[in-house]
Order: C-alpha cells, then sequence, then structure tokens
C-alpha cells in the first residue's frame, strides 16, 4: 500500500478546498459588512453621546455633584466610551488544508 492520497481523495481534497474558499468569501463579504455596519453605529453612539454631554455640561456644577448628577456622568461614561470590537477575518482553513501534502516527503538514503 502507497501511502498518498489516490486519486478520488485527492479530488475530494479540492472539492473542500473549493467549498472552503466559496464560505471564506461569502464570511468575508459578511464580516465587512459587520464592520461597516458597526462603523456607522459607532457614530452615531458618538454623536448622542456629544448631544448627551453637552446638556449635561449645561447643569450647574451643583447638579452634576448630586446624586443624580453622579448618576447621569456614569451612564454618559458608558456612552464616551463604548468601541464595539471590530470582526477580524480568520486565516484560511483552505489555505491550510491545500496546503497538506498528499504523499510524504521522500529522503534521499544516506549511506554510511
Amino acid at each position: 500500500m502507497a501511502f498518498k492520497l489516490d486519486k478520488e481523495q485527492s479530488r475530494q481534497k479540492q472539492q473542500w478546498v473549493s467549498k472552503l474558499r466559496d464560505a471564506e468569501h461569502a464570511l468575508e463579504a459578511a464580516c465587512a459588512a459587520y464592520n461597516e455596519t458597526i462603523g456607522e453605529a459607532s457614530q452615531w453612539a458618538e454623536l448622542i453621546a456629544l448631544s448627551l454631554q453637552r446638556e449635561f455640561d449645561s447643569k450647574s456644577e451643583r447638579w452634576q455633584g448630586g446624586k443624580i448628577g453622579e448618576a447621569i456622568f456614569s451612564w454618559l461614561d458608558e456612552w464616551n466610551t463604548f468601541e464595539p470590537e471590530r470582526m477580524e477575518q480568520p486565516e484560511s482553513v483552505a489555505d491550510a488544508l491545500e496546503g497538506l501534502p498528499d504523499q510524504p516527503e521522500r529522503r534521499q538514503s544516506t549511506q554510511h
């Protein structure tokens, strides 16, 4: 028995590589759309935070230092620090599968 992929196994390997590439392209497109939406949502949240911060800043120091003001300050801090993580494209499994050798590396014998 030879230790290598037969023709059918090599064909199947290429089919899996192709399916994985298709899925990776779809994931890449979805990832880009998701990240774009995150950017838009972040911009919106930043505008809301600025508006709320202006309203908070217009209040007296006494009001800001009171119980309500401190609660609002904490709430505003959550809005001001909103930074969702962007999605990163994972490493290609198709490339990894395609890189698997179809047979062992042949070694030259050394004579002593």
